[in-house]
């Protein structure tokens, strides 16, 4: 049992690597000033390079034309760019959470369990409930 809730954790924590790396898109810095967001689909070295941007708009650039090439965060239109992405909704009134849980070996006799728990109160603001 003790294995599988490893290979679960082990899952859940490369899930979460993989998908922060989903925030990152391709930019293309052009020597005219110009700045193309996208995905590179096609890169000739030392000639061109074919990046296609969210709408579907395929552009071609000769490699002259390009001042560089990083990789850096998505931010769509209503997207704060902020360092936090956590938010705290400004309301407050009553809440209720419920949790589910497992424990191993704490029954009567050495069994696993399964646990529900609840906690009910009045939210006064963002940091005290």
């Amino acid at each position: 049992m003790k294995k599988i809730l490893l290979l679960l954790v082990s899952f859940f924590y490369f899930i979460s690597f993989t998908y922060a790396q989903g925030d990152l898109q391709e930019v293309v810095y052009l020597k005219n000033g110009s700045i193309i967001r996208g995905i590179i689909i096609e890169q000739q070295p030392n000639k061109l390079i074919k990046i296609q941007t969210n709408d579907g708009n395929v552009f071609v650039y000769n490699i002259d034309e390009v001042d560089k090439i990083t990789k850096e965060p998505y931010y769509n239109r209503n997207h704060k760019k902020n360092n936090s992405n956590f938010q705290y909704k400004e309301t407050n009134g009553y809440k209720g959470f419920l949790e589910l849980g497992y424990t191993f070996g704490t029954g009567d006799f050495g069994e696993d369990e399964l646990e529900i728990n609840g906690t009910y109160g009045y939210q006064f603001n963002p940091y005290f409930f």
